[in-house]
C-alpha cells in the first residue's frame, strides 16, 4: 500500500502563491466521482485498498528550513516503516526534503525529473530554497546517483553550467524522444511537475511554459518505467488558476497512475499481438504485508491456545470436561485440524488487517485491539449466536468461545498494527 502525504507548502514560489491548495483540490476530484478510481492498466486506486492518505502536514509559519524539516522529518518517519510515498505539494521546493529523508533509507536512488524548468539555479531570487532550485541542492548534496531531467524548455547559460557540473542526463523538449524511458536505473524516485505539460493541457499552473509535452506522452512515460519506483511526488498544480478543475484532474490522472506504477511490478511474457504484462501486486503488499505477519501471528496463537488450554484446566476443569464433549472430539485424526486453525485464522486477519487497517486510528496498541473487537463483533458473535441457538451447548460455553475468539484476534491485530503499520 502507498501512503499518501499532503504538503501544502508555497512559500517558495516565486512567481504566484496557490500550489497549496493543491493538495486539497486532487482529493476533490477523487470524491466529486465524475472519474472513476481505475488505472488504465485495471487496478483500483482506492483508499485502503492500494494506498493510505495521512492528510496534509501543518506548517506553523512560512520559514522554509523549518517547513523542510518538519517535511523531512514526516517522510523518513514512513521510509523507517518500509513504507513507499507519494507526496502532494506543494510548489517544488518540497522535494528536496524529501529526497533527503530518501537518501538515508536508500544508498542508491536515482531521480527522474518531468518538468518545464530544471530548477537548477543556485540561488534563485536571493533564496537558496527557491522552487527554483531544489535540484541544485539536492544534487550538490550528494542525495541522488543521477537525475534525469525531461521535457524542460527554460534551461538558461547557468542552469547549463549547473547540468555539466552535476552530470545531469538532459531530454529537452526540442529533442523529445521516450529512448531515455529504457535507460532509467532504480532505485527510481519520480518527481513530476505539472507544468511539464504544454499550458493547453494545464492551464492550473503557475508558469505557462508553451510548447509543453501532452498528457499522454506523460502518461506513456510513467506507464512504461521499467524499475522500481520507491517513491514520487505530484507538485505545482495551482488551483488558484485552473478552469474548470481541468488541471486537478490531469493531476488526479496522474496520481492514478504513478500508485498504480508503484504497486506493480512488470513481467513480460509474450511479445506481437501475444504481449501481455502480468501484474504481481507487489510481493510486499502478500509477503511481507500478510503472509509473513499472518505466520508469526498463528505461531503466536498457537502458543497462546496452548497457554489458556492450560489455565483453563487449572481454573475451570468443569468446563473443560464439557469440552470433551463427543459432538466437539471426533478422533484423533482429526486432530491436526485444530492445530491448523492458529493458522488460518491468522492469515485471514492478516487480510482484513491489510484491507481496513485504514479505518482503525490511534497508537499501534489500540489499533490491533479495535481490531480484535471489530472482529468479535462482525464474525465471532454471530456464529456463536448460531451455535447456542442449534446445538445443545451451554451459555457459559459460548460465551468462553466468544472471549477467546476476541482474545485471539486482539493479539493478532497488536501483532499486525506493530508489524504492517
Amino acid at each position: 500500500m502507498i501512503i499518501i502525504q499532503g504538503i501544502p507548502f508555497d512559500a517558495n514560489s516565486s512567481f504566484l502563491r496557490g500550489p497549496a491548495l493543491a493538495p486539497a483540490r486532487i482529493r476533490q476530484m477523487d470524491k466529486d466521482g465524475s472519474a472513476n478510481r481505475f488505472a488504465e492498466e485495471g487496478l483500483e486506486i482506492r483508499e485502503g485498498l492500494s494506498y493510505q492518505d495521512l492528510g496534509d502536514l501543518q506548517f506553523p509559519d512560512t520559514d522554509p528550513e523549518q517547513a523542510f524539516s518538519i517535511i523531512q522529518a514526516a517522510i523518513a518517519t514512513q521510509l523507517a516503516q518500509g513504507q513507499r510515498v507519494l507526496s502532494l505539494g506543494g510548489d517544488h521546493s518540497v522535494t528536496y526534503p524529501i529526497v533527503a529523508a530518501y537518501r538515508r533509507y536508500y544508498p542508491t536512488l536515482h531521480i527522474l525529473h518531468i518538468d518545464a524548468h530544471g530548477d537548477l539555479y543556485h540561488n534563485f531570487d536571493n533564496n537558496p530554497y527557491s522552487h527554483a532550485s531544489p535540484f541544485a541542492r539536492i544534487m550538490e548534496n550528494d542525495l541522488a546517483d543521477s537525475l534525469t531531467q525531461v521535457g524542460v524548455r527554460t534551461y538558461t547559460l547557468h542552469q547549463r553550467e549547473q547540468m555539466a557540473r552535476f552530470g545531469v542526463k538532459a531530454v529537452e523538449m526540442k529533442d523529445w524522444t521516450f529512448d531515455f524511458i529504457q535507460k532509467l536505473e532504480g532505485p527510481l524516485y519520480l518527481s513530476l511537475d505539472i507544468d511539464a505539460l504544454d499550458p493547453a493541457f494545464a492551464p492550473g499552473v503557475s508558469h505557462h511554459e508553451p510548447g509543453g509535452l501532452m498528457v499522454r506522452d506523460i502518461l506513456t512515460v510513467i506507464q512504461r518505467i521499467k524499475v522500481p519506483i520507491v517513491g514520487a511526488d505530484l507538485v505545482e498544480l495551482n488551483p488558484a488558476r485552473d478552469l474548470h478543475n481541468q488541471t486537478a484532474m490531469v493531476a488526479y490522472k496522474f496520481f492514478k497512475e504513478i500508485i498504480a506504477k508503484m504497486l506493480y511490478i512488470y513481467d513480460e511474457h509474450h511479445s506481437g499481438p501475444e504481449k501481455r504484462k502480468t501484474y504481481l501486486i507487489t510481493n510486499l503488499i502478500f509477503m511481507k504485508k500478510i503472509l509473513y505477519p499472518g505466520i508469526v501471528a498463528g505461531v503466536v496463537l498457537l502458543a497462546f491456545g496452548y497457554g489458556i488450554l492450560f489455565l483453563s484446566v487449572k481454573l475451570f476443569p468443569s468446563l473443560v470436561e464439557e469440552y470433551y464433549n463427543p459432538i466437539f472430539w471426533p478422533g484423533e485424526d482429526r486432530a491436526v485440524l485444530y492445530y491448523l486453525h492458529p493458522f488460518i485464522l491468522a492469515l485471514a486477519l492478516a487480510w482484513f488487517w491489510e484491507r481496513f487497517k485504514s479505518m482503525f486510528s490511534g497508537p499501534w496498541l489500540l489499533r490491533g485491539l479495535e481490531m480484535g473487537f471489530v472482529y468479535g463483533i462482525v464474525a465471532s458473535l454471530p456464529s456463536m449466536w448460531m451455535t447456542f441457538s442449534a446445538m445443545s451447548v451451554s451459555l457459559v460455553m459460548v460465551l468462553s468461545w466468544l472471549a477467546y475468539g476476541i482474545l485471539q484476534a486482539s493479539v493478532a491485530g497488536v501483532i499486525f498494527a506493530k508489524m504492517n503499520p
